[in-house]
């Protein structure tokens, strides 16, 4: 046999394929010597896949409308970066896949909580109390595509600035972003400054053309969102705010030396929370998104899922400060229309860990822990009575042989039901649902198959 010669083994009807060339008398399927390798698809059982198929598929990656079956309620307008890398308004009841503004790669679908930009103007930066600086009005193009980009002109003195001024929402935590782009300045800064304590609360230092920002108080951080753009932000600290207080937000053109260059901005936003979200368009007076309910309810769901017995499995992004929520970020739910009971998938503020709980009548009836993701993440949830288990990739499937199940009606995606506050404020990439309490082997290898 010449190398790479494919044949098939009369006992088992199988195809190998031969790494080496010579001659042998030994038949494939019994040759040891590893001179042959099968030249066969491996089965879903081969791989410890399940043979059978998801009962239930929502791809928010790939392309394509979403399943009909997927109910949106949002009362206002919200903001996505569609397929051409652009920010894009969507109408109030309308959510569609978000992407990478970069890479234009599909990123999955941004469910969020309600927001309220703070700033009144948040694309006129002429609006904006300008000292030793100058704003030169739709001077380039924004990350929308339109012509309503500015420019803020440093004259070469110490502390060229512009600001604006708000009302503090509460005690929370406050994050101040924008969108730059360097211009004949490659570097800025950004600061919110605390009138009631005489306090900065949030600093950093952008540089527009390694993409980088380093905080010196609070927190800070930076993502590409094409075209030369970067989503700046920063983050108060925790107990830096009192509610009311005075917040004024500062845009530095040119923060390590003095001179008189430009760069760009656009659609900056102040809101109570710890991480950026998408953007609210202001025009003189403070707008507000209402959250996102996704979700696919009574009978399109009970005729889809079996409910006292079934795997789901969840592929979810974060932003990269992690979760937001004290409380919980949901990424997925299958609930009763109520909290009560439900199984919940989440993580909380802070937290490295991913939640599978159920509740049965209000009570905690089974509770397991696996890693969080850092990145974009898989998370794996089996379920039935007495059987329950929770997967990651590569690690130790979490289980529970005591727990029973609670009765559900319905999918809520990356939110909890009849409940504010535990929006997700990340991406839900995918949901699948299986038939039945797959194996733990089957379990481990969905997780990994998924990522």
């Amino acid at each position: 046999y010449t190398a790479g010669a494919v044949v098939y083994s009369p006992p088992n009807y199988a195809t190998y394929r031969t790494t080496t060339s010579g001659t042998s008398s030994t038949d494939p399927a019994a040759d040891t010597t590893g001179r042959w390798v099968s030249a066969m698809l491996p089965t879903a059982e081969a791989v410890g896949l399940p043979a059978v198929r998801p009962s239930l598929l929502l791809d928010f990656l790939h392309g394509g409308p979403i399943d009909p079956r997927v109910q949106v309620v949002r009362s206002t307008v919200k903001t996505r970066i569609n397929a051409r890398g652009l920010v894009e308004t969507l109408l109030a009841n309308d959510l569609r896949p978000d992407h990478v503004g970069a890479t234009r790669a599909p990123r999955g679908l941004r469910v969020e909580g309600a927001r309220t930009n703070l700033l009144l103007y948040s694309a006129a930066f002429d609006s904006w109390t300008a000292v030793y600086a100058t704003v030169s009005a739709n001077a380039t193009t924004a990350p929308d595509g339109t012509a309503t980009a500015d420019n803020i002109v440093g004259t070469n003195t110490v502390g060229q600035r512009v600001t604006q001024t708000v009302t503090a929402a509460s005690t929370a935590q406050h994050t101040f972003s924008v969108m730059l782009k360097a211009g004949t300045a490659t570097t800025a800064s950004l600061m919110v400054y605390n009138g009631g304590t005489a306090a900065n609360v949030a600093l950093a230092s952008v540089d527009l053309t390694a993409g980088t920002i380093s905080a010196t108080a609070g927190t800070a951080a930076i993502e590409s969102v094409g075209n030369g753009w970067y989503l700046c932000s920063i983050t108060s600290g925790a107990g830096a705010i009192s509610s009311g207080a005075s917040l004024t937000c500062y845009i530095y053109p040119s923060p390590v030396a003095l001179g008189s260059g430009a760069i760009s901005a656009w659609g900056a936003q102040m809101e109570a929370g710890i991480v950026a979200t998408s953007r609210i368009a202001t025009a003189g007076t403070t707008a507000s998104r209402a959250a996102d309910a996704v979700r696919v309810t009574s009978t399109d769901f009970s005729e889809a899922v079996n409910t006292r017995e079934f795997t789901v499995v969840v592929g979810y992004e974060f932003p990269a400060s992690g979760p937001s929520n004290s409380g919980g970020n949901m990424i997925a739910s299958l609930d009763d229309g109520t909290s009560d009971n439900r199984h919940s998938l989440y993580s909380a503020a802070g937290s490295s860990n991913v939640l599978g709980y159920g509740y049965v009548g209000g009570a905690i009836a089974y509770g397991l822990t696996q890693a969080l993701a850092s990145g974009p993440g898989v998370v794996v949830l089996a379920a039935q009575a007495d059987d329950i288990a929770l997967a990651v990739p590569g690690a130790a499937v979490s289980t529970d042989t005591s727990a029973s199940v609670p009765t559900v009606t319905r999918l809520s995606v990356g939110h909890l039901a009849n409940a504010s506050g535990y929006e997700l404020d990340g991406w839900v990439r995918f949901i699948a649902i299986f038939p039945g309490r797959l194996s733990n082997t089957q379990l481990q290898a969905l997780a990994t198959s998924y990522a």
